[in-house]
């Protein structure tokens, strides 16, 4: 599926991308009535703001081979938990910010980076104003960036429970 390829449809409200393997950048922002999705487990990479807008998606499972969560990927969508796949390296900037729905993420066990570029340094999970539990693996190289939830001075998100096996904090 190529760049930007079904930005701004609307009204599309399910796809089958079973026998796609690759997705472009923006493939399916603004899809604001997408609610289902079936991906191959085939998909290495989410890439940047693929899924960012998709308010109706509440509910998407991250196929095992995803190493990369890029950039936007997944803002300002309706989904209300993750389990990041065993694979995931890498979560880019803003990935899951705005996710006003977000209750828990979990998994991450090969988990390295959670980029901390652009204005508010990172926020991942900026604006997920419901996120309670964090249960996070991650590997020793794994330094959560002090800004993750959002800057301290403007952050609401209200983590209870928060765990990391293995890394550090910055």
């Amino acid at each position: 599926i190529g760049t930007s390829a079904f930005n701004g449809c609307k009204e599309l409200t399910t796809i089958d991308l079973k026998n796609v393997t690759e997705l472009g950048a923006g493939a399916f922002i603004g899809c604001s009535k997408l609610d289902g999705i079936v991906l191959n487990n085939g998909v290495a990479e989410l890439p940047n703001s693929v899924f960012q807008g998709c308010s109706s998606l509440s509910e998407l499972v991250i196929p095992q081979n995803v190493t990369d969560i890029g950039r936007y990927a997944f803002a300002d969508t309706g989904i209300s938990e993750i389990n990041l796949a065993d694979k995931v390296k890498n979560i880019g900037d803003f990935a899951f910010s705005g996710c006003t729905s977000l209750v828990k993420v979990t998994g991450g066990k090969s988990l390295e980076r959670l980029e901390t570029e652009g204005v508010k340094k990172g926020a991942v999970f900026g604006g997920c104003s419901k996120l309670m539990d964090v249960d996070l693996v991650g590997t020793s190289a794994l330094v959560i960036p002090s800004t993750t939830f959002g800057n301290p001075s403007d952050s609401n998100v209200p983590v209870k429970n928060f765990s990391l096996e293995n890394g550090s904090f910055a």
